[in-house]
């Protein structure tokens, strides 16, 4: 066996069938180990699209190998380009015609991404300007969309991926938080410079603090969002409104009724409170009633729960759709198994 690891899966395949891979996987062509398809596993291995599927599936959890993606042109099929996650969703954002078809002004979405996978021993970058369609054999259901909707891959980590520079930067000024400064403004400013920061590193926002004639929003998010499947994000609307509350008293109902006062003077949909610590329960209410009422949606997020964004690498696209979720249930604990969602009772 040239991938040992690939005996913990022995009694999960045949025997034939993982030596048969093992086999095909060390001695495939460097510049085709970033191509590697599940189409193409299963016509090799001559067995099911699901159990190619599997056990590319398994080799991703074993190291050997790592996800690709495949930008496709929506109107020919030709592969425009070939990127790792970190990535993804910049590409797509520059990419505006396909030099096979010509065709100029194209949208990328979720069904025109493509799941290959790569040795991760491979270095080697593939600058081949050939039609790639010749040798990745896909289908319509190994797409971006296919994967969400199986729940393999989660778009949280596709858009949250902080660099280890990004996160350096973020543990620089979040420690600021509460720390001296030379007067009020300042004091404030520490919490709203690191939720900015936050916000600007998720791929689909642009994020800045604005003024506008009738008064200052300490954080305006663009949403910009392209994607066809359900996502909680798409509920979010097209602009976030974004308050942050530096004191240590919670942010109450009037806190609340302010914020849903912004939402509705800017046609905004969505409200997110960043605050020292948790709301009171009567402003909870406030945004629960708000959401039955009109489908308002205002979520608050405390310091701790920066902290673990900070710290333990908790995924800050993962916590704001607990919070969704928790205000769409009343809910007063995450209805799942991470338990730092729980909100006070």
């Amino acid at each position: 066996m040239y991938y040992q690891t690939l005996l913990t899966l022995n009694k999960k395949y045949e025997k034939d069938i993982i030596e048969q891979y093992d086999k095909w996987l060390y001695t495939l062509p460097q510049r085709e180990s970033d191509r590697i398809s599940i189409g193409k596993v299963s016509n090799q291995l001559n067995i099911e699209f699901s159990l190619a599927k599997n056990l590319l599936e398994d080799s991703v959890k074993l190291n050997i190998l790592e996800h690709c993606y495949a930008i496709k042109c929506p109107e020919c099929g030709h592969i425009i380009e070939i990127v790792p996650i970190e990535e993804l969703y910049d590409k797509i954002n520059i990419i505006n015609n396909c030099d096979a078809c010509e065709i100029e002004d194209i949208i990328i979405t979720d069904e025109d991404i493509q799941i290959l996978y790569k040795k991760i021993d491979n270095d080697e970058v593939i600058n081949e300007k050939s039609d790639m369609r010749d040798i990745i054999e896909y289908t319509s259901s190994d797409t971006l969309k296919g994967f969400i909707d199986d729940e393999i891959i989660k778009p949280n980590d596709i858009f949250f991926k902080p660099t280890q520079e990004q996160r350096n930067k973020m543990i620089e000024l979040f420690d600021k938080i509460g720390k001296k400064a030379n007067n009020t403004t300042a004091l404030g400013n520490q919490l709203r410079d690191f939720t900015e920061y936050v916000l600007r590193i998720v791929k689909i926002f642009e994020a800045a603090n604005v003024r506008t004639k009738t008064n200052e929003l300490d954080c305006l998010v663009k949403n910009k969002l392209h994607f066809a499947s359900p996502y909680f994000i798409n509920e979010l609307g097209s602009l976030i409104i974004v308050e942050c509350k530096n004191e240590k008293s919670k942010p109450n109902n009037t806190y609340f009724h302010k914020v849903q006062g912004n939402l509705k003077l800017y046609k905004s949909n969505c409200g997110i409170i960043i605050a020292i610590n948790d709301p009171t329960k009567a402003a909870i209410q406030v945004a629960n009633s708000n959401y039955l009422l009109d489908n308002t949606i205002i979520v608050s997020i405390n310091y701790q729960e920066l902290k673990k964004i900070v710290y333990d690498n908790l995924n800050f696209l993962d916590l704001l759709e607990n919070k969704v979720v928790m205000l769409k249930t009343n809910a007063t604990t995450y209805l799942g198994d991470n338990k730092v969602f729980e909100q006070s009772k």
